[in-house]
């Protein structure tokens, strides 16, 4: 469940990674903080097709040692994409970045009781969404997202989405810059909040980050869903632990 979840979050960045690569191509900007081979197009298009191919064959592997490899494979090639220069800056490798490595982990604990696993497992992915969402909320503490200006910017000011056409046709500018510095200090206390996802019951917090990583897509673009798909593989373990009385 959770490896699908990955898969579909690349492919759901695939036309824009193109898309982007065209760009690096022709704008070929240079840093030096990044090492030559860190720089390299044909690295960072390698690093995604190879997680993609790995995680993909992992759906047919019935192997535990082949699970493990193929997604140390799929994990290792996630890194790169997260420090190459052309992807570093994109948070869908981020996130599937760390859902991979929570598959290797639970791939390679396959062997104990699944109760006690499942438990586990449900733990630490709430864990690593508690950090993610927590992470991103801490991001924000700056004047410019608590204001709403960020946000503004980006979404309200001229964003082609249902929500945002529909305020933009029912609220002057300056009431449509007081929505956006509500709605970026909601965000910010959302995310915030969930800093405590891993401190909640199993089943409480996964319906929790489900509700909320649906409305982070939902609410500001669909494109959002190549970050947050894997992060939905990992919400939902928790759904699956026993109920207790």
């Amino acid at each position: 469940m959770v490896v699908v979840s990955i898969l579909v979050a690349l492919l759901w960045k695939l036309p824009f990674f193109v898309f982007a690569g065209r760009v690096y191509a022709d704008l070929p900007l240079r840093e030096e903080f990044f090492p030559r081979w860190l720089q390299l197009l044909p690295v960072s298009a390698g690093a995604f097709l190879i997680a993609v191919a790995a995680l993909g064959v992992s759906l047919f592997c019935g192997s535990r040692k082949w699970l493990q490899l193929l997604t140390a494979v799929s994990t290792a090639a996630l890194a790169v994409l997260v420090i190459h220069q052309h992807s570093y800056n994109d948070v869908t490798f981020f996130t599937c970045a760390w859902a991979s490595l929570w598959c290797l982990w639970w791939f390679g604990r396959l062997e104990d009781e699944p109760a006690g696993l499942l438990e586990r497992g449900a733990f630490l992915a709430q864990l690593i969404l508690s950090v993610i969402l927590f992470g991103g909320g801490v991001g924000k503490l700056t004047p410019g997202y608590w204001s709403g200006e960020v946000l503004y910017e980006i979404y309200f000011s001229g964003r082609d989405y249902w929500l945002f056409n529909l305020l933009r046709g029912s609220f002057e500018e300056p009431e449509l810059q007081a929505i956006a510095g509500w709605y970026s200090r909601f965000v910010i206390l959302t995310e915030l909040s969930c800093g405590a996802l891993w401190l909640l019951p199993r089943r409480t917090a996964s319906w929790l980050a489900v509700a909320v990583l649906l409305g982070i897509a939902l609410a500001s673009n669909t494109n959002l869903f190549s970050v947050i798909t894997c992060l939905l593989g990992l919400a939902v373990v928790g759904l699956h632990t026993p109920r207790r009385e």
